[in-house]
Order: structure tokens, then C-alpha cells, then sequence
């Protein structure tokens, strides 16, 4: 049975970082003082303000790391990373509503993102709006048709409604989609 509820929940993030923080700048190997240096010596460039929020996010300063997203989303030409990471810092304190606009920003200047859409799904599922985390998965399906968590998530939303027929045809799709994956 544990492998079962294992499999279930295996679309469920975490956290919305879980999903989209692989478009926010590594930093591992930045140190705060460059990265305040870098600012400071480029006062306009949005990329030295994401890099040192996303620093500020990574250690959980998350008023610094908002403060210095809101500068270069403000400076960019691109704003939809610092976004993301706006987006990433309001997911971290529990701001639903938050996480939806600026998701919701993202979506509205590139309305082909599945992981923006999936995300906007996960995030009104966390709300407890079944009928819009449907629909925003369904989205994310039609814009990537292999995007397993949605697949997942909608088959699991069908599990707790108890519409097994519509879990078993989801996962009978994923099958068809992966068919060598043993999961």
C-alpha cells in the first residue's frame, strides 16, 4: 500500500521552488558581499539584482530576497524570472494569493508555459480550488502533453473524489506516455 500512496503523490511538490527553481541563477558558489558588489557596481542591471535575491531566497531572507526580486523584475527587459522568484518567496511564507499573481503575471506574458500553468494549478489545488487546479492542469497538458505531475495531480484529485474510472484513464495514459517506467 505504501507504494501505492508513494506513486500518488509523487506530482505533489513540496514546494512551487520544487518546480520552478531551476529558472532562477545558481549561486551556490556566489558569497552575499559579491553579490552585493555586483549591485552596487551595476546599480541598473536586473541580472545582478536576481542573482543576489535569489541568494536572499536560498538563505531565507525572504524580505531581502523580495526587495531585491521587485528591482529586477522592475529593471529587466525579461521580468518573468524575478517573477519566479517572487513567486518562489511568497510560496515559502504561505501567500497563496500572492503566488497567484505572480504567477499569474507569467502566464499573461507567455501564456504557452506548461510548468506556469501546472504551477498555477498546484497552487489553487493548495487553496482548495478543485475546479481551477483542473483546469489549470488540463492547460498545462494541452500546452506539453507529457507533463507527468499534471497527469498525476488530476489522477489524484479523481482518487479523493472518488472518480476511480477517471484515475485508472489517467494513469493508463501515463502508462502509454512512459510505458518503461516501472512507476
Amino acid at each position: 500500500m505504501s507504494y501505492l500512496l508513494e506513486s500518488l503523490g509523487r506530482g505533489l511538490l513540496g514546494r512551487l521552488s520544487d518546480g520552478l527553481g531551476d529558472r532562477l541563477p545558481d549561486v551556490s558558489a556566489a558569497t552575499e558581499s559579491d553579490l552585493i558588489q555586483a549591485v552596487s557596481d551595476a546599480p541598473t542591471s536586473a541580472d545582478a539584482h536576481l542573482r543576489l535575491a535569489t541568494w536572499y531566497w536560498h538563505v531565507e531572507r525572504y524580505a531581502d530576497a523580495d526587495r531585491f526580486f521587485s528591482r529586477a523584475r522592475a529593471l529587466a527587459d525579461d521580468p518573468r524570472p524575478a517573477a519566479v522568484g517572487q513567486a518562489c518567496v511568497a510560496d515559502a511564507l504561505g501567500q497563496l494569493e500572492a503566488v497567484l499573481r505572480h504567477l499569474s503575471f507569467i502566464a499573461a506574458r507567455d501564456p504557452h508555459d506548461p510548468a506556469i500553468a501546472f504551477s498555477i494549478g498546484f497552487t489553487y489545488e493548495r487553496r482548495g480550488n478543485t475546479v481551477a487546479a483542473i483546469a489549470n492542469y488540463r492547460r498545462a497538458i494541452e500546452l506539453h502533453p507529457h507533463l507527468r505531475n499534471a497527469y498525476e495531480r488530476l489522477a489524484a484529485i479523481a482518487i479523493r473524489d472518488r472518480e476511480y474510472a477517471e484515475a485508472i484513464a489517467l494513469y493508463a495514459t501515463l502508462v502509454e506516455l512512459e510505458p518503461e517506467s516501472p512507476d
